[in-house]
């Protein structure tokens, strides 16, 4: 794992190592806390937070989609790029 992690409420980021990035932002590793395995962590810009915290939400635990934890939210732009 990388040495340079970003702590946001309870989602440590593992910056160094950008998996992808796409139009509404860019994923990266990380942990979330109480959850064992590693996860994927996608930073978005705040307006599209919006639009996909909605959606992660209602297709949550459906067999084809990826399990949704939570969203954290900073104020820091530049928190982790």
């Amino acid at each position: 794992m990388s040495s340079r992690v970003t702590e946001i409420g309870q989602l440590s980021i593992f910056r160094d190592e950008r998996l992808g990035s796409g139009r509404f932002g860019s994923v990266f590793p990380g942990k979330f806390k109480d959850i064992e395995e590693e996860i994927a962590v996608k930073k978005m810009k705040k307006k599209e937070v919006v639009i996909d915290f909605s959606l992660y939400r209602k297709v949550n635990g459906h067999p084809n989609v990826i399990g949704y934890y939570g969203t954290e939210c900073s104020t820091d732009a530049d928190e982790f790029m």
